[in-house]
C-alpha cells in the first residue's frame, strides 16, 4: 500500500470522525491544508463549479478532472487526497485508467459509484444506478486496479442495487463514505 493510502486508512480506522473538506481547484487545495486538515476531498461538483461556475451535470470529461485531481495534489502534498472518480468516464477498463491516473497523481483514495450516466445532480433527487451485473463488473475492475496502484477504493452504498443490498457489490470494496452533509456511518467492508 503507497505511504498516503496507509495514512488514510490508519486515520479511518480511528473511532472519531474525521472531517474532509472538499474542493476543485490549487486554492482550495492550499487553503485546506494550511487549515490544517488531514484529508481532502478533490470533488466533481467542486470542480464543475470553479471551471464552468455550474452544477455538477456530468459537463467535465475525464482529462479536466485528471487535471484538477493533480493540480489539487500539487498545491496541497501533505494532505490525504479522496479523488472523486464519478464512474470511472466508460467501461471496466476506462475505470482501471481513471484510478491509475488518480493514484499515481498522489491520491490516497479514489471513489467510485455505479450511478448511470447522465445523472441527476443531487443528494435528495433520484438516483438511478446501473444494472447489477455491470456495477459488479465495475467495482471489480476498481478492487483490481486499487490494490495494484495501492491505494483505498471508497464508494457510496446508497447507490448499490436494492435487489441484494449491494451485498455481492460491497465485498469487493476496502472502505465505504457517503459523501454528503447526512453521513451517519463509515464502514469498512475489505480487510488486507
Amino acid at each position: 500500500m503507497r505511504p498516503q493510502a496507509a495514512a488514510l486508512k490508519a486515520l479511518l480506522d480511528e473511532t472519531r470522525l474525521q472531517v474532509m473538506p472538499g474542493c476543485g481547484d490549487g486554492m482550495g487545495a492550499r487553503l485546506i491544508e494550511e487549515a490544517g486538515f488531514r484529508t481532502g476531498f478533490v470533488s466533481g461538483s467542486s470542480i464543475s463549479a470553479m471551471r464552468l461556475a455550474m452544477p455538477d451535470m456530468d459537463l467535465l470529461s475525464f482529462p479536466e478532472m485528471a487535471d484538477a485531481v493533480e493540480t489539487c495534489i500539487a498545491a496541497a502534498p501533505n494532505v490525504l487526497w479522496l479523488a472523486d472518480g464519478d464512474t470511472g468516464y466508460g467501461n471496466a477498463l476506462a475505470v482501471q485508467r481513471t484510478i491509475r491516473t488518480y493514484a499515481r497523481a498522489g491520491a490516497s483514495a479514489v471513489l467510485i459509484e455505479d450511478k448511470q450516466w447522465p445523472r441527476p445532480l443531487g443528494h435528495a433527487g433520484a438516483k438511478l444506478v446501473i444494472e447489477r451485473d455491470a456495477a459488479l463488473l465495475r467495482c471489480r475492475a476498481a478492487t483490481e486496479a486499487c490494490r495494484a496502484e495501492g491505494i483505498l477504493l471508497l464508494d457510496d452504498p446508497g447507490y448499490f442495487p436494492a435487489s441484494d443490498g449491494g451485498a455481492s457489490v460491497r465485498g469487493s470494496q476496502s472502505s465505504t463514505v457517503v459523501p454528503s452533509p447526512t453521513v451517519l456511518r463509515i464502514r469498512r467492508a475489505a480487510r488486507d
